[in-house]
C-alpha cells in the first residue's frame, strides 16, 4: 500500500506492475519495462512513496 493507504501496487505474469486506487478498484497507471517474460515475486511502495521497486528474481530489482 501506499504511505496514504489510497493506492496498492500488484505484478503480473506479463511483466508489467500495475497502480490501482483502493477506493474504487480501478487501474490508474500500469509499467512496463521489460521485453521478457520475468514474474515478478514482490513489489512495493519505496519508503518515500516516490518509487516502485519490483522483484523479479533472487537479485534482481526494477526501479520505477
Amino acid at each position: 500500500f501506499s504511505l496514504d493507504g489510497k493506492h496498492v501496487v500488484s505484478g503480473g505474469k506479463d511483466s508489467a506492475v500495475r497502480i490501482w486506487n483502493v477506493a474504487s478498484g480501478k487501474q490508474e497507471l500500469e509499467l512496463k519495462g521489460h521485453k521478457h517474460e520475468w514474474v515478478y515475486a514482490s513489489v512495493t511502495f519505496s519508503p518515500c512513496g516516490k518509487r516502485i521497486l519490483a522483484r523479479y528474481d533472487e537479485a534482481a530489482v526494477r526501479i520505477w
